[in-house]
C-alpha cells in the first residue's frame, strides 16, 4: 500500500483466470467511489479495478471487496466457455 499502480501483483496467468487490478486500503474511512475511480486508472489491460478494503484494526481475515458488478458481468458473459483455455495454459 502507498505504491503507485497496481498494489497486488498476479501473474498473467492468475489476472486470465481472475481479471482484476487491485487497488488495497487500510483506513478507519470506508472507499468510496474515489477509490473505485483510482483502481480503474490504474489497471492492467483487460482486467476490471477493485479496491480490497481491509477496516484500520481489524486483522488480515476482515476484508471488503468493491468493483463494478456490471463491468464483472461484461468480462462474464465476453469469457464463458474458455475455462479449457485456462486448464492448457496450467
Amino acid at each position: 500500500m502507498g505504491a503507485s499502480g497496481v498494489d497486488v501483483k498476479m501473474s498473467p496467468l492468475a489476472r486470465k483466470a481472475l481479471p482484476v487490478s487491485i487497488e488495497a486500503k487500510k483506513t478507519k474511512k470506508t472507499p468510496s467511489l474515489a477509490e473505485l475511480k483510482q483502481a480503474r486508472s490504474n489497471t492492467y489491460d483487460g482486467t476490471i479495478g477493485a479496491v480490497v478494503w481491509s477496516p484500520h484494526g481489524t486483522g488480515p481475515d476482515k476484508a471488503v471487496i468493491m468493483f463494478d458488478f456490471a463491468e464483472f458481468l461484461d468480462w462474464w458473459h465476453e469469457n464463458q466457455g474458455k475455462t479449457k483455455e485456462l486448464e492448457n495454459d496450467t
